[in-house]
């Protein structure tokens, strides 16, 4: 894949979240227990489905930059590793691990910096977006484990963006709020996923 059809698939998927999003925020989502189970239920699953792809974009990059594939701007990255094609590049990924977490930053970061010249693009992105990716993973995190420890992580940041009152709202009612006149978290969270993708792609 070139980076732009993998750049398109990220923005897609976020430009359909949205639409979906914005389409069960509505009175008629909130009439009942049952309408309110299903604003719920898709929100949380948009939400993840935009973080999975933001994963597979990461992935999917990293292997077409180290195959010596051109950004959307026409540029390469400076490359220390010269895979012959896709699989070895995942070989080399995984060697250390049978399964990469894309989901941690830090890894993400070191990988990065191993496979290109000062981690670019990746460094640039993902040094700007660090600390509200930390908030999306928490999301991410209590939607999909739903363990204690998520539920505090999660509860803390309730806390934090919101208020203490609101400690114990579910992760579709956070997301679907908001801070001051600011947008609600999700778009919020998904522009800035499209915003370091786009830095990453248009190296």
């Amino acid at each position: 894949m070139t980076i732009q059809e993998i750049f398109t698939s990220l923005k897609s998927k976020c430009d359909e979240s949205r639409s979906i999003i914005a389409a069960v925020n509505t009175s008629d989502y909130l009439a009942d227990d049952q309408q309110r189970t299903i604003r719920d239920f898709v929100v949380k699953q948009a939400f993840i489905n935009v973080v999975t792809e933001w994963e597979h974009f990461l992935e999917n990059t990293t292997i077409a930059y180290s195959l010596g594939e051109s950004s959307i701007k026409g540029n390469r990255p400076k490359r220390f590793v010269l895979p012959i094609d896709a699989e070895h590049s995942n070989k080399i990924i995984t060697s250390a691990t049978q399964y990469f977490d894309w989901t941690d930053m830090t890894k993400v970061l070191n990988l990065e910096n191993t496979f290109f010249e000062n981690g670019l693009p990746y460094t640039t992105a993902l040094n700007g977006f660090s600390s509200k990716y930390k908030n999306i993973k928490k999301i991410r995190n209590y939607i999909v484990h739903n363990s204690k420890k998520s539920r505090d992580e999660f509860d803390t940041l309730v806390r934090t963006e919101l208020s203490p009152s609101q400690v114990g709202i579910s992760p579709a009612e956070f997301l679907l709020s908001k801070k001051g006149s600011n947008p609600l978290f999700y778009f919020v969270y998904t522009r800035h996923i499209e915003n370091a993708a786009q830095i990453i792609a248009e190296y």
